[in-house]
């Protein structure tokens, strides 16, 4: 009887530790695009099949390595790129201007505009349960790159 019972144990195990070999391998992501000046890398997106995963330095912390990160699902993504590529379209910005997004997973993404020197620029910062994650400002050539946008 002990034999049986140590042998279900072992199958039990050894399936459960395949299970999670097998999930590891489809973590990979389809694409990964990066929003990146002089070879440091600003904002990273890690594109998989249900939603896309952004991950960048919060600029809060100057010495310390501390990542923020942000979900959108396709929809989101869609609707989120198509606000950032009309408020780039415009020729002009009032001060402060931007809009915020609010995620499934309860993420607020702000996205603000600038023009400075002629160059427009996007900065996106997050919000979730009341800690506020600071990124860094993307060009609109960058940006296109982080949402793999090959249009002109």
């Amino acid at each position: 009887m002990k034999k049986l019972l140590l042998l279900f144990v072992t199958l039990l195990y050894t399936s459960l530790v395949d299970a999670q070999i097998i999930d590891n391998k489809t973590l990979e992501p389809k694409l990964i695009t990066k929003a990146s000046i002089m070879g440091a890398t600003l904002i990273e997106a890690n594109w998989y099949d249900n939603y896309t995963s952004f991950i960048f330095q919060d600029s809060k912390y100057q010495i310390l390595n501390v990542q923020a990160k942000f979900i959108l699902t396709p929809e989101e993504i869609d609707s989120f790129y198509s606000e950032v590529k009309n408020r780039f379209n415009k020729d002009e910005y009032k001060d402060n201007e931007g809009f915020i997004f609010q995620t499934k997973e309860g993420t607020a993404v702000h996205a603000n505009f600038k023009k400075s020197m002629g160059t427009k620029s996007l900065y996106i910062a997050i919000s979730k349960n009341n800690i506020v994650s600071l990124g860094m400002y993307l060009t609109k050539k960058q940006t296109k790159k982080l949402f793999n946008d090959q249009s002109n």
